[in-house]
């Protein structure tokens, strides 16, 4: 027999048919009954639970478009206890390398403390200034009248008077020195002022010497002063007065001083 007689054969027999239940039209339709209404129950439910959110944002003083957007689950997986060791193990990152002297770039120099500083050629004195030219105005070659106008002129004293009219020399408010005036200014003379490069009563010897190079040719300690050029002033100098225990006043004086030499 042929392969397509022995199909036909087999599929007309009676063992293939499958017999149907009387009520299969019912229980079908009843199933898909059951299926609708779970999808339309499923959809009410989803529908109550947005308007029971829309509502609490509402009753929250918010707006529906407030509410916050959905997030998107991480993409980034989680790390796992292994990878936490493994983190932990490293070695922290390495500190910055500690610099030294040597390894300053050239033309650098390392800093010094100031306090360490020592400078022998100024004593550090808190006088006023004396020179190069006057003080406060007063300058030497001044008439009497114009020095008077500074205000820095006080009275004169003629006991003194040698060659030259002695004029107390005022120095905030107080006679401090004189003022030694012939027909103009001559001299500027006290202990309570000192010159531009620092030198006045209570200055050493060597802080002299060290401002006014000229003193080193100078016998002090026989004559008890020494002479020096004024810088800034050619036609000026600085009397510097000396006891045992250094400089106990200076003098500016000009050029020719008729009054004491």
């Amino acid at each position: 027999m042929a392969l397509d007689d022995e199909l036909r054969h087999l599929f007309a027999s009676d063992r293939m048919d499958v017999p149907v239940r009387p009520d299969a039209e019912h229980i079908i339709v009843a199933g898909a009954r059951r299926v609708r209404r779970r999808r339309i129950a499923a959809a009410a439910t989803g529908g109550a639970v947005v308007l029971i959110v829309i509502a609490g944002v509402v009753l929250a003083g918010g707006q529906p478009g407030d509410m916050p957007p959905a997030t998107r689950k991480p993409t980034t997986a989680p790390t796992t206890s292994a990878e936490l060791v493994k983190t932990s193990d490293e070695a922290p990152p390495a500190a910055p390398p500690v610099t030294s002297d040597e390894d300053e770039p050239e033309g650098t120099s390392p800093s010094t403390d100031s306090s360490e500083e020592t400078n022998t050629s100024t004593p550090g004195l808190a006088f006023p200034v004396l020179g190069p030219t006057g003080f406060r105005g007063l300058e030497l070659g001044q008439t009497l009248e114009e020095a008077q106008a500074t205000g820095v002129l006080g009275d004169e004293d003629p006991a003194i008077g040698r060659q030259c009219d002695y004029y107390h020399l005022m120095v905030d408010g107080q006679a401090a020195g004189w003022v030694l005036v012939s027909d103009t200014v001559q001299a500027i003379d006290s202990d309570a002022l000192q010159t531009p490069e620092g030198i006045g009563a209570g200055s050493t010897l060597d802080q002299a010497a060290a401002a006014y190079p000229d003193v080193g040719d100078q016998f002090v300690t026989q004559n008890g002063r020494a002479i020096v050029a004024a810088p800034g002033n050619d036609n000026a100098r600085y009397n510097l007065r000396f006891t045992d225990d250094g400089i106990s006043r200076i003098a500016l004086e000009a050029d020719g001083l008729p009054c004491y030499g």
